[in-house]
């Protein structure tokens, strides 16, 4: 029937609503791959810290976690924002 498999979003006949829901897709798309990018640099801290030694990790696990405590709570944390 179809000779060769269409790509998701991807049609010849699209009129406005299908193409801003590509649109839509491909912001959603650049949404994940900043999380990557996020995710690695988070990664990268905390192995630099890791190689400092146990005291240096050990602070950072300690100021991420207080960060994030006081964040969803809906405080600031100016000191650690440095």
């Amino acid at each position: 029937m179809f000779s060769e498999p269409a790509q998701l979003g991807v049609y010849h006949g699209l009129d406005g609503l299908e193409v801003e829901e590509r649109l839509r897709m491909e912001d959603s798309q650049a949404a994940c791959r900043i999380k990557l990018v996020l995710d690695r640099i988070k990664k990268a801290f905390f192995e630099g810290a890791k190689q400092k030694g146990p005291v240096a990790h050990a602070l950072l696990n300690l100021a991420v976690n207080y960060k994030i405590k006081w964040h969803k709570k809906g405080y600031r944390t100016p000191f650690l924002n440095r």
